[in-house]
């Protein structure tokens, strides 16, 4: 689970893959995202609160937060437990 900056939202792995976005307000759903993996392990907000990171069984994906469309995808071998961004968000 994951506040986006101005935690007015939050992001929420899961086991079947999902990802999902909340109001924090209200607690309705505002948009759920389904990786390729069975298990999201970490997930993380862009320090600008535009993109957010997941990370699972197959590496690393990038979402843009507003549509929910994957930006980037990093594959690895092993699968990865933790996601960050650097404080300026340009690396994660």
């Amino acid at each position: 689970m994951a506040w986006s900056p101005d935690s007015t939202r939050y992001l929420t792995g899961s086991g079947d893959g999902g990802v999902r976005q909340w109001d924090a307000a209200t607690g309705e759903l505002l948009h759920h995202t389904t990786t390729d993996t069975d298990t999201v392990r970490s997930v993380a907000w862009s320090p600008d609160g535009t993109r957010y990171l997941t990370g699972g069984g197959d590496g690393v994906r990038q979402w843009d937060a507003a549509t929910g469309e994957l930006l980037h995808h990093t594959t690895t071998t092993m699968f990865v437990w933790s996601v960050a961004w650097s404080p300026d968000g340009t690396r994660y």
